[in-house]
């Protein structure tokens, strides 16, 4: 369930994003530096879009890029709608914060207990650290077992 800013929370899901989505992502003011199109064909990742259930306008709130490894899920990319980022007057709140619980649950269907890898950019590697990530080296990151359930239980 996301928080909408006028105190009413509603349950999400994930699809799978397409080559549509980004077109329109790069219109309405997503980053550019980040190319979504790049994970489509690429060997074991997925990407998702995180939407509110039933909205029928179908409004991306969120992505995420995901690697399959051998023993863990390795998080490539993720961002907020540009709607969400704005501290006072974002639509939704913690939209990261689902998107992260999303990989761990994926970790978890992939009989990987919920551990999942991430390279965090230098200003986020606090705002991981604070939904229970551990950096292992520099910029390097890891989420257990236990942390990943809690967050899969909170945040979905």
């Amino acid at each position: 369930m996301i928080l909408h800013r006028n105190g009413e929370e509603y349950p999400v899901s994930f699809l799978p994003l397409t080559k549509a989505d980004v077109k329109f992502m790069n219109k309405t003011g997503w980053e550019p530096s980040f190319d979504w199109n790049i994970y489509f064909n690429a060997p074991k990742v997925e990407v998702y879009k995180m939407v509110v259930t039933g909205d029928p306008s179908g409004t991306i709130q969120g992505a995420i890029a995901l690697e399959k490894k051998e023993d863990h899920v390795f998080m490539l990319l993720i961002e907020s709608s540009p709607r969400n980022r704005d501290p006072i007057n974002k639509q939704f709140s913690h939209i990261g914060a689902h998107l992260f619980a999303f990989c761990c649950k994926r970790s978890m269907e992939l009989g990987h207990e919920g551990f999942i890898g991430l390279k965090a950019k230098t200003k986020l590697v606090n705002y991981f650290s604070s939904l229970g990530a551990v950096p292992i080296s520099g910029q390097d990151m890891i989420v257990s077992e236990t942390t990943a359930q809690h967050l899969v239980n909170v945040y979905l």
